[in-house]
């Protein structure tokens, strides 16, 4: 996704996501991507699909507008098979930027 690595313990590799926010992905005997979902909030939704789309992701849904939670939203997995979601809540009382 293009996320700044700023910490890399090896096993465990640590990211930025926001100017306080980070997100950390580590690699263990015996893990299994099912049942996961990895959820990236962000108010572009469409920019990030387009974007990861130009580098050859591959999306499992492109993004559309879910009303049981009210969000809009996209699913690809990453090279690990874990199941991405980028997501953008749609209620406004959702924080905005």
């Amino acid at each position: 996704m293009g996320l700044p690595l700023v910490l890399d313990q090896g096993a465990c590799r640590i990211y930025q996501v926001s100017a306080d926010g980070f997100l950390g992905f580590c690699q263990r005997t015996g893990a299994s991507p099912t049942g996961v979902i990895v959820t990236f909030v962000t108010q572009d939704v469409d920019e990030w699909h387009m974007q990861l789309a130009a580098r050859g992701a591959v999306f499992e849904k492109t993004p559309a507008f879910n009303p049981d939670y009210n969000i809009y939203h996209c699913f690809l997995r990453d090279p690990n098979g874990y199941l991405l979601e980028i997501q953008r809540f749609c209620d406004p009382a959702w924080p905005q930027p």
